[in-house]
């Protein structure tokens, strides 16, 4: 009788899998100009007004990504898109309180809620299980984590860890200290209370407790971790680079279903003569 069970809740998957396939429209992208050492020369809002940046399964650095996963889901990498024993205790809990308290969501079943943002409700917990075994049905681990990186939100029209990591910190993800990526791991969890750079001392609390727990399990070094618990957040939102404007529009027009433009511009040449330009025409309106 089980295995019937199991095929024919295989069945019934496989076909409303079919009846209402996943939507990917939330993964569209800025198109970002960047330079030739990779530098950003300038990049622009993505079709539905959001900053958010692309970030590569190959740019994601591997302590960010063990960490993130230490955090938000120990065993990403067992599972099928659900954990059955901790929904269970969720489910518990939530029948008691008589309301969604704990959710107790995956990786991938935060995806599937970020692509699908609804009010949390038992029937959307439900739709959102649904939506992670699908998931994990049609795309491997690494591009479930992928996604998961590009959705993350920080607040305002922010979204994805490359573009919180540009505009807040001004640095490539690759280029992060363990305290900047425990910065970046807690925000997601509460933008509107974790705000960057209007309520940094209260990050820093948070951000220093998890890192405490990084050292524990050894995912730093205690030398690392020692240090991160000293190192200041400077977090603020900064503005985009806007280098070679006139040059960069016209590359939009013609590639603007791009990621990335790839170009030969030498960055801080280019710097160097805008400031030249900006001086000269200072001095002649003198």
């Amino acid at each position: 009788r089980s295995a019937v069970g199991v095929i024919g809740f295989c069945l019934f998957f496989l076909f409303i899998d079919r009846l209402c396939p996943l939507s990917l429209q939330r993964l569209n992208y800025s198109t970002v100009v960047v330079a030739s050492d990779g530098s950003v020369l300038s990049a622009y809002l993505s079709k539905d007004e959001k900053w958010r940046i692309k970030i590569r399964r190959e740019d994601i650095p591997e302590n960010l990504k063990k960490a993130f996963i230490f955090k938000e889901d120990k065993y990403f990498y067992y599972h099928r898109g659900i954990n059955i024993i901790a929904l269970a205790r969720a489910f518990f809990q939530d029948i008691k309180a008589r309301k969604i308290v704990s959710g107790a969501s995956t990786i991938t079943m935060q995806v599937a809620r970020m692509l699908n943002p609804e009010h949390r409700t038992f029937f959307n917990k439900f739709k959102e299980i649904f939506r992670a075994l699908q998931l994990e049905k049609h795309f491997s681990k690494e591009e479930i984590l992928e996604m998961y990186f590009n959705l993350l939100p920080y607040g305002g029209n922010v979204e994805g860890l490359k573009a919180a990591s540009l505009i807040y910190l001004q640095k490539k993800p690759v280029d992060l200290s363990p305290a900047e990526i425990a910065t970046l791991i807690i925000v997601p969890n509460n933008p509107n209370h974790f705000k960057l750079g209007v309520n940094n001392p209260t990050i820093v609390t948070e951000r220093d407790e998890w890192l405490k727990r990084f050292g524990k399990a050894h995912l730093y070094k205690q030398s690392e971790i020692n240090q991160a618990l000293t190192e200041p957040l400077v977090a603020k939102r900064g503005s985009i680079p806007k280098n070679a404007p006139h040059f960069c529009n016209r590359l939009l027009q013609k590639l603007k279903d791009e990621n990335y433009i790839q170009t030969n511009i030498e960055f801080n040449t280019q710097k160097r003569t805008q400031q030249v330009l900006s001086d000269y025409m200072q001095k002649l309106s003198l």
